[in-house]
């Protein structure tokens, strides 16, 4: 079994490298909710996915979806705004939860036409 961390992330959100180190940064010090996840997830080599979704409203729908079916997860927050949800290490697929997801590669490529304003 293999253990990944997803990262779900907004897509209105313009992610300059400030932006996305800084996110990374608290993302990383944000524990999980049992240590014994981050050995397992150690042990799979820090296994992750990253998708970007539409709106607050999937976010929404995902966190309904995590809570009953007892997945852990906590919100991703920047500048006192919610901007994602980071999905605990666990042997669950999401790509087919995530399916009309944008990967991160799909966003940057495509980042230009969706007219994303700047984050301040």
């Amino acid at each position: 079994m293999t253990y990944k961390v997803w990262y779900i992330l907004l897509e209105n959100v313009n992610y300059t490298a400030d932006v996305i180190f800084d996110i990374a940064h608290n993302i990383t010090f944000e524990p999980f909710y049992s240590m014994d996840l981050m050995d397992l997830w150690k042990i799979n080599n820090y296994s992750t996915c990253k998708r970007m979704v539409y709106n607050m409203s999937y976010l929404d729908n995902l966190e309904s979806f995590l809570i009953k079916n007892g997945i852990y997860f906590n919100w991703i927050k920047y500048k006192n705004e919610y901007i994602g949800i980071r999905i605990h290490p666990c042997t669950i697929d999401f790509n087919g939860i995530l399916k009309d997801c944008m990967t991160f590669k799909e966003f940057s490529r495509n980042r230009f036409y969706m007219n994303i304003p700047n984050i301040n």
